[in-house]
């Protein structure tokens, strides 16, 4: 009998301690955003990076998508959008950055799929 109620006592003590691990982790955790590129086909970011604010993530994208448009400049000219489309860790989509090339009608080089070839 004292065995058991010693045994009751140590299983009680470790699951206390393991729920509390968890709402310390919980209440302490950095949330990961993931940052889903689309210029024609779907890049998903499958890593993430933690930040400890949306805001900081709005900031990250700006940052992400300036890269790759220093990179693949002409990706904004193939008629598709690109986007960055970020997501928590349930997929969840929080915001879209959206960058669009658009040519001035006079130019005849109009390649925005809303207005159509210029005239």
């Amino acid at each position: 009998m004292l065995l058991f109620f010693f045994y009751s006592a140590v299983t009680a003590f470790r699951l206390g301690a393991l729920h509390l691990q968890r709402l310390v982790r919980k209440a302490f955790a950095v949330p990961r955003f993931f940052f889903n590129q689309i210029d024609g086909k779907h890049k998903p970011d499958d890593k993430g990076l933690e930040f400890p604010s949306l805001e900081e993530a709005r900031t990250e994208a700006v940052q992400y998508a300036g890269e790759v448009l220093r990179h693949q400049p002409d990706v904004i000219w193939q008629g598709e959008d690109f986007r960055i489309e970020v997501t928590d860790e349930n997929q969840l989509l929080l915001f879209t950055l959206i960058v669009v090339g658009v040519d001035a009608p006079v130019s005849g080089q109009s390649t925005n799929r809303a207005l159509g070839p210029s005239a």
